[in-house]
């Protein structure tokens, strides 16, 4: 066999040869290649090759060796030699000096395509090789259509450099297996690239395979001379083949693929992927093998060179990080072993639920793809340009504040262009109103400018040239100082004090510089200090303050003496604030400098020549502490100290001076030197009233170098004062933190924090105290001040710690209150707040310098967990991505450092888990009273949002958890149970479930003694009494007096054990009925719930005018009864009840019609006929037995089609408008349904004017024909396709409004307007009007038939085994008699464009999948109930949902069925009942849908408004074009529009009105849930507060107005 397939493979090969001979390059030696290839010794030699799995360079060669002999007449190594050198020029042509010869370049070629096809038959057919597992990959077709440009110029280099052959020769010639590697790192790189790209990562698989192909090209550029330095040198050489492509983001990536590049602690994809390959493939015992991570590790840690302690530890540092990479695309679902052939996405476990091992690994995990968002963004120009464009753009200081942290978080990782584009942007900052962001900005300039210069990481090789950059960071500085120091005209007068930014750049340069590079940046500023006159006074005194952040003792003589030279010059200066200036700086100079006997000579003759008194106290001061700190002559100091005492002595000067704004900053920092001074001196008769000065220069001085130095002073002499002079300052700073002006108070906290930690632990815990309740009740500017506050405290708490000596747990008690504190913030509704809880926490407190590993791993106990759960509620926007991404990395880093210092974390499991299930509608004091309590026992809490009381109506899903979450999501051990997982406690597979979930530990079940009582799971013997229980004492509405007994009975039926509990009598008396009624009237109820749970529903109008329990459908009196026939006995009846109205004489003559149909509508308690209608077929051939008329004849046969239907008499009781609505309509549907095409209005048996029977015709589309019949008008309409209008309107208002007379009588009024304009789209065809209570009762009757219950339902119900479950409108937030009914909320949701829309959960619920879930749970086979079945969009959407959740489907029930929609139905299997059957269907319209806040579909947009109302679109003019609504004119769709609005806005003058008479105020926006029970908006960009507070009607106005603007255009 083995031959066999030898011989088609050689056939193969040899035609291959064959036709790469033919081609035109090899012209020349054509003929000998030719005779060649014919010969048995080479066609032996090839077959034994192929047999062999010979595909190496030199067999190959061998092959053709006889003719290549001819031109070389060399050895066949000297000849491969000669090949490689060839292809090794095209790569790298400095290193090959050898000459080529033109005529032999063919034969280059020939060969070099022949080991090319050999390679790719190698990759096919040799099973041992390498090759053969890991073949050369590009990218597929398909993939090949989303890719940047640079992979294709990569390709084209790769393959017209021929690389692959290259590497192949080598190996040959050298036995260096590059080859091998490289095919191994493809393999790998693109096999995870393709699972993360199908996950949706950003990853560009280009720049992945030419990052992996290309990684070690720069192996074969480095020189010979330099052979020994490859692993070092190549990364150099790489770089530069990629350069000469212009291949730069391959390039970068494919370069930087070092181990130790992972020091970076940010990376692209790319590189992670490229670093993680490269590390897998190495060779062991000179063959190549992909290891594990771990062998790996292993492998290259016994290779490294002059591995000491540091470097293996630097070593193990970067494979933690790689180890976490490849623990991130695991947990993503990744297969890193190289072995499913199928990707799987893996199940994420919910935060929740995981212990404490996996919730650090979440953490990180999380971190590590924010990075990988974040740095696809900074490195895509557009993006990164779209970040920049958002930051300028904002006008939110305290967000601009977070784009700045952002910059300096990631500046390492921005390009050259990048930076200086920030740079651009932070220059314009400086000239912000906010003092802070001028400083965080001129700080960010300095950063950016000591990282501007790219070095080249990697060693360099001896040769290399150094190219001088255009620009460097010694230009920028010396543009942006010029810029500073000699501002544009413009600016010189600017109000806000700026140049002051010189000091925090020069500061932040010389901080974050290398040492190394102090030299060349000073050197830039000495410029300024020898060419200063030229200078105005003010920009002399910012150079002069800026000397205080220059590192003098790294300068060298020379500069250093020009700087010196500068500070003395400036002592005879006339500006009183330069003069401070200098001597301060000799003042603080270090005694090392002072040592320089020139200068200090220079000083001390200057102080002998200004040795006399000075009128400003300061100056006084600074000249007696130098002569002391020089150590001058003792008289002169003496004489020195004179002066300064007669100053001290009159310290109210002093204050007075400092509170001055006229008095310059230096004039005050200097005094409060002075003050400070005393204070040591004399801390009992001083400190109190100096602390307190300095106190109120922390509030309200307009220096903000005077507000931190007076807090840097304070903090610094609260030590001399007694516990209750610290306690009033501290009361003093925390009243300030309520003080309007945020320019000021935002300096507070930096201070008021560690002032705190002075206090006594009782003093403190009562401030702790008053921030829990501040922190959840005050505004956004107050709650950002306490954050900060907070914060800073707890950086600091290992002082407070060994301050006061407390017991253990007092003090770990203590900083979870703290830690509780800033997590009170991540659970607000307020976006600003959440990100800068979570920024205080990540940025001060993980990122801090002060605390160590062990004292962050304090914090990080308490609140690990807490932390992930509570991020995973936060609904990321593109800005929220960033700062988050930035906050992660600082826990992400304190993480890592942890684990590498320390190993493992060491945390404690809880075993004791209280499952603690409820409606929570809304959650309570009482609620949490209980979950802290069962805390405290030693539980950790799980609380269950439940969906399965189905009788009551209770908001949607996600604001009851989000209440939850503002309520507990701060407290230790107690968590949201998630949503995805359903327990129903009456369900035996979901405690099944809930036990595996906590698998190994002790699951107790919390319930209330009410549910014990009339819960149906505890009146059956299921595993729910398995269970260990703790039951707490409440009662509800439905407790009965005879309950304590049965509790106590269902007690002692529960087998696991029971914990009781009681509560507090405070606790025990609060209810969610008595929260609803205080709602109402809008009074306090932050005694029965969370304060921030409070504003919150307050804010967003939830729980308005609600209903505790859902409303049951009764079925409607009147009855439909279809007779066949007409006899004495119906004409008796008919005219017993109609007497006048009805023409006996021709309703007997009807008799003998052929399909004649007697619809009556009955009262079926009274058993009185309340109306009636007689209809019957005429054929074609009829039309003259019928007519008597060929006129009429001959007009009906040549404008009506089909069946033809005339209805001879419409009769309703009384003439009602409503009983008559019903008559007609239940007789076209009857029409519809028996599928004629045409009906005949005549009015054969009338005796009165029915003017009322022809309005409503008239209405839905019935056209007077153009002929009378027995004196009468007669009507047609069209009704092969039928338009439905589905009226609802009073099933969407809530009590009283519902039954209100005057609202009732409006909709009537508005309902005919509106079937007119609809008729009006296409006049003479029907408008079929259907009364939601006629459907109702038609649902109801069908649903409890197919459910087997009585459709009245008694005292006691009869539920079904079937549940019903509405999915569409129709029955939304109702119950049916004797029915489970439990609703599944979808909802239409439409792009913000309004052109495509798909199906989803209805906003604020679960999603449908998690909704199916929860069905699921109930165990019973679902009755599915929708409005309408015509294209199914619903219906497609969520019956596969249904079926994976293993769901049956007894029956659908829909309102209104179409022949369409029937056979949707058909296809999916479904049996489907209708109330009304209309074959074809033109249009149908729902009434609610067409009136602006009262209905219509939801809009999708990006950003959550977690308001109560819905965005969402009507289909009428002006908010879009009704593009449905096909084949008419525009006229009749503006038409249309118009009556929509005028209608809403009648109906809602009418409500309007009805409401003030109810509750005596205006009904506004905010409020329309007390109207409505799905109130929606008007979707639109711009939703403010003021749009909330306008009545409907106002808004309505607008848009009316907005309509008739367009009118010429739409009438025209």
């Amino acid at each position: 066999m083995e031959k066999i397939v030898n011989q088609v493979l050689f056939e193969q090969v040899y035609s291959l040869l064959s036709k790469e001979m033919e081609k035109d390059y090899l012209s020349l030696y054509k003929d000998e290649i030719s005779k060649e290839i014919s010969n048995n010794y080479f066609i032996n030699l090839l077959k034994i090759n192929l047999l062999n799995n010979k595909y190496d360079a030199m067999s190959v060669l061998e092959l053709f060796y006889p003719l290549y002999s001819k031109y070389w007449n060399e050895p066949k190594e000297e000849i491969l030699k000669y090949i490689f050198d060839w292809v090794l020029k095209l790569s790298f042509p400095e290193k090959i000096n050898r000459e080529f010869k033109k005529n032999l370049k063919p034969l280059v070629l020939f060969y070099l395509n022949l080991l090319r096809l050999f390679s790719r038959v190698e990759e096919k057919y040799n099973e041992k090789s390498f090759q053969y597992q890991y073949p050369l990959e590009f990218l597929t077709d398909e993939e090949e259509k989303d890719i940047t440009n640079e992979y294709f110029i990569f390709k084209r280099a790769f393959l017209e450099n021929w690389i692959y052959e290259m590497m192949k020769i080598d190996l040959s010639l050298t036995g260096h297996n590059t080859l091998d590697h490289v095919l191994g790192v493809n393999h790998i790189s693109l096999y995870i690239g393709r699972q993360i790209k199908k996950l949706g990562l950003p990853i560009d698989l280009g720049i992945v395979v030419g990052s992996s192909l290309g990684h070690d090209i720069g192996k074969y550029g480095v020189m010979e001379e330099e052979s020994n330095r490859v692993p070092y040198l190549h990364y150099y050489y790489t770089e530069k083949w990629f350069d000469k492509f212009n291949l730069k983001k391959i390039g970068h990536i494919a370069t930087n693929h070092s181990t130790w590049d992972l020091e970076l602690e940010n990376l692209p994809l790319e590189s992670l992927i490229l670093i993680y390959s490269d590390f897998r493939v190495k060779n062991k015992e000179n063959k190549m093998h992909i290891f594990t991570l771990d062998e790996a590790y292993d492998v290259i840690l016994n290779k490294l060179d002059n591995v000491d302690k540091k470097k293996e530890l630097r070593y193990r540092r970067v494979y933690h990080k790689l180890k976490d990479f490849e623990n991130y695309i695991i947990n993503l679902g990744v297969d890193t072993n190289l072995r499913s052939k199928t990707y799987k996405r893996k199940i994420y476990k919910p935060y929740s639920l995981l212990d404490e091992r996996e919730t650090i690994d979440n953490i990180k995990f999380l971190a590590i793809d924010h990075n990988i968002k974040l740095m696809a963004k900074l490195l895509d120009e557009e993006s990164f340009n779209k970040i920049l464009e958002m930051a300028r753009n904002e006008y939110n200081w305290k967000i601009v504040r977070l784009y700045l942290q952002i910059f300096r978080e990631y500046s390492t990782y921005l390009t050259q262009n990048q930076k200086i584009l920030v740079l651009n942007y932070l220059t314009d900052l400086l000239l912000h109103r906010e003092d802070d962001i001028r400083k965080e900005a001129s700080e960010l300039i300095g950063l950016l400018i000591s990282e501007y210069d790219e070095e080249y990481r990697k060693e360099i090789p001896k040769s290399a040239k150094v190219v001088e950059p255009r620009l460097n960071s010694e230009m920028l500085l010396d543009k942006i100082i010029r810029s500073i120091l000699y501002p544009d005209h413009k600016l010189i007068d600017f109000a806000i004090e700026w140049q002051y930014n010189l000091q925090n750049i020069v500061s932040s340069l010389f901080i974050n510089c290398r040492p190394e590079h102090y030299e060349k940046y000073t050197r830039i500023l000495i410029k300024y200090y020898k060419n200063f006159k030229s200078m105005s006074t003010t920009s002399q005194f910012y150079l002069c303050q800026a000397i205080n952040y220059i590192p003098l003792e790294y300068l060298n003589t020379d500069d250093l003496n020009i700087i010196l030279k500068y500070i003395m010059y400036q002592l005879d200066s006339s500006s009183i604030e330069i003069r401070l200036t200098a001597l301060d700086i000799i003042n603080r100079t270090s005694n090392k400098l002072i040592e320089n006997s020139k200068f200090k000579k220079s000083i001390e003759k200057w102080i002998k020549s200004n040795i006399k008194v000075s009128e400003n106290a300061p100056e006084n001061y600074l000249k007696y502490k130098i002569a002391v700190k020089i150590q001058m002559d003792e008289n002169i100091v003496k004489l020195l100290k004179d002066n300064y005492e007669k100053d001290k002595e009159n310290i109210s000067v002093i204050l007075l001076q400092n509170l001055k704004t006229a008095t310059e900053w230096m004039n005050k920092k200097i005094n409060i030197d002075i003050l400070y001074d005393q204070v040591k001196e004399s801390p009992n008769s001083n400190g109190f009233h100096i602390g307190m000065h300095l106190c109120n220069l922390l509030k309200v001085s307009a220096f903000e170098k005077v507000r931190n130095y007076a807090g840097h002073t304070l903090l610094n002499i609260f030590k001399f004062l007694s516990l209750e002079e610290r306690n009033d300052i501290v009361v003093e700073l925390l009243r300030a933190l309520e003080m309007q002006n945020y320019q000021f108070t935002k300096f507070i906290p930096n201070y008021l924090g560690q002032l705190l930690l002075y206090l006594h632990p009782v003093e403190l815990d009562e401030v702790i105290d008053d921030f829990e309740d501040k922190i959840k009740q005050s505004n956004t500017q107050i709650i950002f001040l306490l954050l900060k506050t907070i914060s800073v405290a707890i950086e600091n708490y290992p002082i407070y710690i060994k301050r006061f000596k407390e017991d253990k747990n007092a003090n770990k008690n203590r900083l979870v209150r703290l830690l509780s504190l800033i997590l009170n913030g991540m659970v607000s509704f307020n976006e600003e707040i959440k990100i800068e809880a979570f920024r205080v926490l990540a940025w001060d407190i993980f990122n801090s310098n002060k605390l160590n590993l062990q004292q962050k791993l304090n914090v990080f106990k308490c609140i690990l967990k807490k932390i992930l759960t509570l991020l995973d509620e936060m609904e990321e926007d593109e800005f929220m991505l960033l700062i988050n991404s930035a906050s992660l990395n600082h826990i992400y880093r304190f993480i890592s450092d942890y684990e590498f210092q320390y190993g493992d974390f060491s945390l404690e499991t809880n075993n004791k888990i209280a499952f603690f299930p409820g409606s929570f509608d809304p959650f309570s004091l009482s609620h949490k009273k209980i979950a802290l309590e069962i805390r405290d026992q030693g539980f950790e809490v799980y609380l269950a949002v439940d969906e399965f009381s189905w009788s009551k109506r209770v908001q949607p899903h996600k604001f009851r958890k989000n209440i939850i979450s503002m309520s507990i999501g701060h407290e230790k051990d107690i968590y949201i149970f998630p949503s995805e997982i359903p327990v129903n406690i009456d369900n035996d597979k979901d405690l099944l479930k809930l036990k595996s979930i906590f698998e190994g530990k002790e699951v107790y079940i919390v319930v209330g003694t009410d549910v014990l009582a009339n819960a149906s799971a505890y009146k059956k013997d299921g595993i729910l009494k398995d269970f260990s229980h703790i039951i707490f004492d409440r009662k509800s509405f439905e407790s009965q007096n005879d309950d304590k007994s049965i509790i106590e009975e269902r007690i002692k039926g529960i087998r696991g054990k029971v914990i009781r509990l009681t509560l507090p009598p405070q606790y025990e008396d609060i209810s969610s009925s008595q929260i609803r009624k205080a709602i109402d009237l809008n009074m306090d109820i932050s005694n029965e719930m969370d304060p921030l749970a409070q504003q919150y529903i307050y804010k967003y109008g939830l729980y308005l005018n609600e209903p505790r329990y859902k409303s049951l459908i009764q079925t409607k009196t009147i009855e439909i009864e279809i007779i066949n026939k007409i006899d004495e006995k119906i004409v008796e009846h008919i005219c017993n009840n109609f007497k006048s109205e009805v023409n006996r004489e021709h309703l007997l003559n009807l008799r003998n019609k052929k399909d004649l149909n007697i619809l009556f509508l009955k009262d079926v308690e009274k058993n009185k006929l309340l109306g009636f209608s007689v209809f019957y077929w005429v054929k074609n051939s009829m039309l003259y037995h019928e007519f008597k008329d060929t006129t009429i004849t001959n007009y009906i046969r040549e404008n009506l089609r089909g069946r033809i239907v005339i209805i001879a008499g419409l009769f309703a009781k009384d003439r009602s408008s409503y009983l008559s609505e019903i008559v007609l309509n239940e007789t076209l549907a009857q029409c519809v349904e028996l599928e004629y095409n045409h009906a005949i209005y005549l009015n054969y048996l009338n005796y009165e004017n029915n003017k009322h029977i022809i309005e409503n015709i008239t209405l839905q589309g019935f056209v007077e024909a153009p002929f009378y019949f027995n004196n009468n008008k007669v009507y047609i309409v069209d009704m092969s396709k039928p338009i439905t209008l589905s009226q609802d309107l009073e099933t969407l208002l809530k009590p009283p409004f519902d039954i209100n007379k005057s609202i009732l009588s409006i909709i009537d009024k508005t309902r005919n307007r509106l079937k007119r304009a609809i008729s009006n789209l296409y006049p003479g065809e029907l408008v079929l009007v259907f009364n939601r209570d006629m459907i109702y009762s038609k649902l109801i009757q069908i649903i409890c038939d197919i459910n087997n219950v009585p459709i009245v339902q008694g005292k006691n119900r009869l539920l079904g085994p079937n549940m019903c479950v509405p999915f569409g409108a129709i029955l939304n937030g109702r119950i049916l008699p004797n029915t489970v009914t439990k609703t599944m909320h979808t909802e239409k949701i439409f792009n913000p464009d309004i052109k495509d829309f798909t199906i989803g959960a209805s906003p604020n619920y679960l999603s449908l999948d998690n909704q199916a879930k929860m069905l699921a749970s109930f165990n019973r086979p679902i009755i599915l109930v929708d409005d309408l079945l015509h294209k199914g969009y619903r219906l497609n959407v969520i019956e596969p949902i249904l079926r994976n959740n293993n769901i049956k489907i007894k029956k659908l029930v829909v309102g209104i069925l179409t022949g369409r929609g029937k056979e949707i139905g058909q296809t999916k299997n479904i049996d489907v009942d209708t109330a009304y059957f209309v074959p074809n269907l033109k249009l149908w319209f729902n009434e609610s849908a067409q009136y602006p806040f009262i209905g219509g579909d939801a809009v999708l947009r990006e950003e959550q408004n977690q308001d109560y109302i819905i965005p969402s679109i009507n289909l009428i003019l002006p908010y879009v074009s009704p593009g449905f609504i096909k084949n008419t004119s525009i006229k009749n769709i503006y038409e249309f529009s118009q009556v929509c609005l005028i209608n809403t806005i009648e109906i809602f003058k009418e409500i309007q009105k009805v409401y003030q008479e109810i509750h005596g105020r205006s009904l506004i926006i905010r409020n329309l849930g007390q109207i409505l029970i799905s109130p929606r908006r008007p979707d639109s960009s711009f939703y403010s507060d003021s749009i909330r507070n306008l009545k409907p009607t106002d808004y309505l106005g607008k848009d009316l107005e907005n309509l008739k603007r367009i009118e010429n255009l739409v009438l025209r």
